[in-house]
Order: structure tokens, then sequence, then C-alpha cells
């Protein structure tokens, strides 16, 4: 063999490891609803939310969450993307990755595919038929698949007769911005009535299993997520909160039976544990743990909510009233707000809610019937407290639908948590899966 034929067959083999699996085939078989997890950092209605993330540590927790594809957004100036991004996912996957950016030319779909992406984005609303041919036979030229973006009804009729692989309808209006995450389910209605056969995917706005369910059901055979994921709301599985925790071996037996989440009390209570054990606690939780993160306050200022974010770097902060403005709050504080039956709140200022009794930490039950009256009010993630224990947690789950459970005193033995309660309680959450 020449050095000329070694070159030649190294090249060919560094093309043959960059063809990943088609997106669009496995959308078309699939008889569960497809997580494409979006990478990104920022965006210009939301600002910068995830201005550290790394690329490899996001996607170790996107392979926990078990995603069946990649995106990711190259745009530098409005989303804090890069190439970069997509050159290190492709070394660190063998899935599909979507690169998804405002495509207006072909270089762009030249350096996409040189960095390792298998699917580009184009949106319909940017080119007229023309133009999207072109740039669609420019992209099958190099083999990649093609995610053709619609939004209005129209788009539908301009893009219908376009050989791309796949269809998305795009739920965040791109001249504001402003997001409806049902906002396909009726533009989906229209694509399957042109005859459009190629799977048909729902971007933008999801952060709960109930919204994905609800648009599987609808025809969709995947969703696009990504702040949701970036800032670790989404769970594919129920979330467990386990509350009020002040030892390291609480820590660990949540961790080792399958919790998701540990509560630690900062406001005034039987549980209240000082700032210093509480640092220790979410040290040693992300240190040796998966388990994400959550200081309980009761009321607080904004300014008193980014020291603490700051500080301890929780995942969670925990309040159960609105805050207190004195300064802005810093876009990457994730608030969790709990609110008690009858109050009604804004739910656009936090990132997961959870429904407690009027009297929060008291092992008090209430009308569970209220819980379905706030899974249609809310689309945020719900999670419901209030009097739940391993007795009644899994006929709560059998009968009402919500995004996780959180338990504090029902999982104690004399104001101490008892292990093996907790033990029980998150095995029969995970029987009602």
């Amino acid at each position: 063999m020449t050095i000329l034929d070694e070159i030649v067959a190294y090249k060919e083999q560094t093309i043959t490891s960059n063809k990943r699996p088609r997106l669009s085939e496995q959308l078309l078989k699939t008889q569960v609803p497809f997580i494409i997890g979006e990478i990104k950092r920022a965006s210009p209605s939301k600002g910068v939310f995830a201005p550290d993330l790394e690329v490899e540590t996001h996607m170790a927790y996107y392979e926990t969450l078990k995603v069946d594809a990649y995106s990711v957004l190259t745009d530098e100036k409005f989303f804090l993307g890069s190439f970069n991004d997509l050159e290190k996912l492709a070394a660190g996957t063998d899935k599909p990755i979507l690169c998804k950016d405002f495509i207006i030319d072909e270089s762009q779909i030249a350096k996409a595919f040189i960095y390792g992406a298998s699917i580009i984005l184009l949106i319909a609303s940017i080119h007229d038929y023309k133009r999207l041919k072109q740039l669609i036979d420019f992209a099958h030229a190099l083999n990649l698949e093609v995610l053709m973006e619609i939004r209005e009804m129209d788009e539908i009729d301009k893009v219908k007769h376009l050989d791309f692989d796949m269809i998305g309808i795009n739920n965040r209006n791109l001249k504001t911005f402003e997001t409806q995450s049902n906002y396909g389910q009726e533009l989906i209605k229209a694509v399957q009535a042109a005859g459009i056969k190629q799977a048909i995917i729902s971007e933008s706005g999801f952060s709960t299993r109930r919204q994905v369910m609800a648009a599987f059901q609808k025809g969709f055979k995947g969703v696009l997520m990504g702040e949701a994921l970036v800032k670790g709301i989404y769970r594919p599985e129920k979330i467990i909160k386990i509350c009020g925790l002040k030892r390291i071996e609480e820590i660990d037996e949540v961790s080792r039976r399958g919790g998701s989440h540990v509560g630690f009390v900062l406001a005034k209570s039987q549980r209240q544990i000082s700032l210093a054990k509480c640092q220790e606690l979410v040290t040693y939780t992300k240190q040796q743990t998966e388990l994400k993160t959550v200081l309980v306050l009761k009321r607080a200022k904004t300014s008193e909510l980014n020291q603490l974010y700051h500080t301890l770097k929780p995942d969670f902060i925990q309040i159960h009233s609105d805050p207190i403005e004195d300064v802005l709050l810093d876009k990457a504080v994730k608030l969790i707000r709990g609110f008690h039956t009858g109050e009604m709140i804004d739910e656009n200022n936090y990132d997961l809610l959870i429904m407690d009794g009027k009297l929060p930490g008291k092992g008090e039950t209430y009308d569970w019937s209220l819980i379905d009256q706030a899974v249609k009010q809310y689309s945020k993630p719900l999670i419901v407290a209030g009097g739940l224990n391993p007795d009644n947690v899994k006929a709560l789950l059998d009968h009402h639908d919500c995004d996780g459970v959180d338990v504090s005193s029902g999982v104690e033995s004399h104001q101490e948590k008892d292990l093996n309660k907790i033990r029980i309680f998150i095995d029969r959450v995970k029987e009602c899966k």
C-alpha cells in the first residue's frame, strides 16, 4: 500500500465513522416519544440562563435521562453557541445531532457537516421555495438530513412538495420569541391533511412528562427540548424529593434508592439546619451523587436568593411566597414555588411548582381532587406534597397525574428521618411508573 492509499483509506474510515443513525427513520418506527436534547446557554427571550454550561457535563446528564438525539445551538451572538460546542458533542456521542442555526447559506451547511452534525435545520419563513430546494439539495449531497421548521399555516403549502426528511412545528414565535407549548397541536392537523408523510416534531416549550405525552398522542413523533433540560427541570420519571435532610447517610439512602431531589431547610422549623451545615450537605451531594439539591426558605429578598445561589450553588431554591424584589434576580437562579390549595400564583416566574396544604411541613393531607385542577391550570412541572407517606403515596399516583412527589414528615420516626421509611416511600413511587 502506497502512502497515498494509506491516507485515502484513513479518510474513508474517518468519514464513515461520522455517519450516524438516520433520525427520520427512527422516528417513523418509534412507539414512544423521542426526546431531542438541546445544548443552549441563552436565548433572546430568556437572556443568559446557563453561562457556565460545559458540553461534556451536560451530555453526561442528558445520557442519564436517555435522550434519543441531540441538538446544539451554534449561533454565537444571540444564543452564545459555537461550532466548537458541536464538535465536542460529535466527539462524545454516536446519536443523531442537529445543528440548529439560522441557515441562509450553503457554507453554514458545509460547516455543520465538517464539525460533525448529521441533521441541519431550515426555517421555512426565511426562504422562498426555490432557495429551500437549493439548500436541501446541498445538504443531501453531504448525506445530511433536513429538519424543515414551520410556524404558520401558509408555510405548509410552501414546503409540502419539498424533499426534506422531517418537519418541525415551532411552538415559539420567532418574531416575538413568545412560546405556547400546545401551539403545534392545531397546526399538526393541517400538516397531516396536506399529505405530508415525514415524521413530525414539536419544538420548544416542553418541561413536563405530561406535555411530552400529550404531544405524542396528537401525532408528534418527538419533541425538541432545551431550557428545561439545561436547567435540570425535566425528568422522564417522577420527581421524588425527600425534604428536611440533616445527615450524610440520609442523602446516601435517597441516592441509592433512586430519588431525584433532596431538600435542605434554612427556614425556621424543626428541620432547620445552619448555613455551614447546609453548605457541607450540598457540597457532598454534588460531589458524591446525581441528586438535585434544593434550599428551602419561606420568604426572601431577591438579593438574599442571589447570595445563597452564589455561595452554595444549589440546583434550586424553594420559596413559599413571591420574592421581595430589591435587586434583579440572577437569571441562573432556579426557583421552586411552594403554594397551598386555593392560592393563585404566576407560574412564569418559577421553574417548578410544589402544591402543599395550608400548613407546609405539618404532614396534613388535603382534597386530592384539587391536584387535577392544578394540573390543568399550570404548565410548569407540578410536584405534590402534604401528608404523603409510604402508605398513601401509591394511592395518590394511581389516581392523580402529577410530575412528582415531595415528602418530609411522612418518612420520619420521632421527628428524625427513618431510612427504612425513605426506602419504602421511594419504592412505592417507582411502582407507579
